[in-house]
């Protein structure tokens, strides 16, 4: 097993028959994962335990974490736990529970489950293992409000990599499995629950909102609240790529990381091919940067990214395979789009997935902010308490506003 960053001591927890090393601060940096040559089993340090033994949602280890900018938390939580790769096959997985203060109501802390944007590639930048002030402050506040936050990593870290970015069905199984294993550590939690996300996560938020196991069972996700949600606009963007169209310096970094996901699902792709020479240098930096470094790498010009051809036309099939327009919503969804968004996610293809999911029966909430960039829309929701009403609603059964109407 590798460890990919440092930690002072580490402690064995054996728990639902898999002996995993934990670390005794920060996140689980040891993992677990799907043996590619056996994979009838997952690997863990006691050898190689068949799948059977575990399914998804299913916790396997927990330790109390620090609050890390959670100022609103009463307890902390790290765990690892049962979820679902690229491929339906089983991996660990990581997330973490924060609990808010007093007293949890008779059917416990509502819950909300937070789905992360594109932190990045290499293996240092799983999200809990980044954190941030903005993240911080967004989550803090639904704490104060009484809510449980429930955090993914998503799959695909350690040695489970690599990380297959934007992937919608592995994304949402693991928002989905991660409430479910939360579920095993406190039993202050309420069984109803929303889950919320911004890019990426806000995707991943509308994919959970139509998959149907995160509505049967006693576990019943009651609404998704997307930020900024990655859908149709990823496929266009990279179309505009391939054509030569300018790109803008914010949505730059997410043309090789996208590239290296897409990769990692379909290993066929050579990304020799694919990625023009000029793009090479921000290709290998991807590998090893978190997102937020890639955004200082000189701006290239247009036709310098990507070569068009059979590797090109693999690359897009990946996209438009992740784009969740032509699902049915099981539940209600709010959507809040930034009208100066300059990532992938833009209002003109923000509102065609709507017009997508509504002819599909979906009841859908649209607020457009005209000044809020991709992660100003968050704060820009918030602000007006907007989220927490259509939240609130949510849990109770009640009709959100419907833009579909």
């Amino acid at each position: 097993m590798r460890l990919f960053s440092a930690v002072a001591a580490t402690s064995f927890i054996t728990l639902a028959g898999l002996s995993i090393v934990a670390a005794s601060h920060g996140q689980h940096h040891l993992v677990s994962r799907v043996n590619a040559a056996e994979p009838q089993y997952l690997t863990s340090s006691r050898g190689n335990v068949p799948k059977t033994e575990v399914r998804p949602g299913q916790l396997l280890t927990v330790r109390a974490a620090s609050g890390n900018g959670m100022s609103a938390a009463a307890k902390s939580y790290s765990f690892s736990y049962v979820s679902t790769g690229s491929s339906g096959e089983k991996t660990v997985t990581y997330g973490r529970l924060d609990l808010p203060r007093g007293t949890a109501p008779r059917r416990g802390f509502p819950v909300l489950g937070w789905a992360p944007g594109t932190s990045g590639f290499a293996p240092q930048c799983a999200p809990s293992l980044l954190g941030g002030r903005s993240l911080d402050a967004t989550l803090n506040e639904w704490l104060a409000r009484g809510y449980a936050v429930v955090r993914t990593d998503y799959v695909g870290w350690g040695q489970a990599a690599p990380r297959p970015l934007l992937h919608g069905r592995s994304n949402a199984d693991a928002a989905i499995n991660a409430v479910t294993a939360a579920h095993d550590i406190s039993h202050k939690l309420a069984d109803d629950w929303i889950l919320a996300g911004h890019s990426e996560g806000g995707g991943t938020a509308v994919w959970a909102a139509g998959t149907s196991s995160a509505t049967r069972g006693h576990l019943r996700l009651r609404g998704a609240i997307a930020y900024a949600p990655t859908g149709p606009g990823v496929e266009k963007f990279f179309r505009d790529v391939l054509n030569g169209e300018p790109v803008a310096q914010g949505a730059q970094p997410y043309i090789s990381v996208t590239a290296l996901a897409a990769w990692a699902v379909n290993p066929g792709i050579d990304l020799n091919k694919l990625v023009a020479d000029p793009m090479k240098p921000q290709l290998s930096k991807a590998r090893t940067e978190c997102i937020g470094a890639l955004f200082g790498l000189p701006q290239l010009q247009p036709g310098q990214y990507l070569t068009k051809g059979p590797d090109a036309d693999k690359l897009m099939s990946y996209i438009k395979a992740q784009d969740p327009s032509s699902l049915t919503m099981r539940v209600p969804v709010a959507i809040f789009q930034g009208g100066k968004d300059e990532s992938t996610v833009k209002p003109p293809t923000t509102k065609r997935m709507i017009r997508n999911l509504c002819t599909r029966g979906a009841d859908i909430y649209y607020k457009e902010f005209p000044d809020a960039n991709h992660s100003g829309v968050i704060p820009a929701a918030q602000s007006g308490g907007t989220p927490f009403d259509l939240a609130a609603d949510m849990l109770k059964g009640e009709a959100i506003p419907n833009d579909c109407n």
